[in-house]
């Protein structure tokens, strides 16, 4: 497991996590965020954000979806002060960045960062 890899935690802010849109309904979801606070003091998991509406490549020629499913997403990162955010979707990654106000990256580079191979 990556608990007994963990070398510590990233202080350099918050951090905000959003899935794909299943993220909420599996168990994918406890995952993810267990990982992200093995990984952070400050988790942020967005409330009335749940699917970005990027749909695949759909956020590409109807940005108007997840214009509207993100609607209340910068808000919330403004307030807690998040700097930046992690997911598990690359087209996701594409829509967040773009109405959030901070880069959205793969959690791979979060585990990556706090993380150290086995010996």
């Amino acid at each position: 497991t990556v608990d007994g890899q963990i070398t510590g935690r990233i202080e350099k802010g918050f951090l905000v996590l959003i899935g794909v849109s299943d993220f909420d309904t599996t168990e994918i979801a406890d995952k993810m965020i267990k990982l992200a606070r093995l990984c952070s003091i400050n988790v942020v998991v967005p409330e009335g954000v749940g699917c970005c509406g990027f749909a695949g490549d759909k956020g590409f020629t109807h940005p108007e979806v997840n214009a509207y499913a993100l609607r209340k997403l910068r808000g919330q990162i403004e307030a807690a002060g998040v700097k930046r955010g992690f997911s598990n979707s690359r087209t996701c990654e594409v829509g967040l960045t773009t109405h959030s106000g901070i880069p959205y990256q793969s959690i791979v580079y979060l585990v990556d960062e706090c993380t150290t191979p086995k010996k």
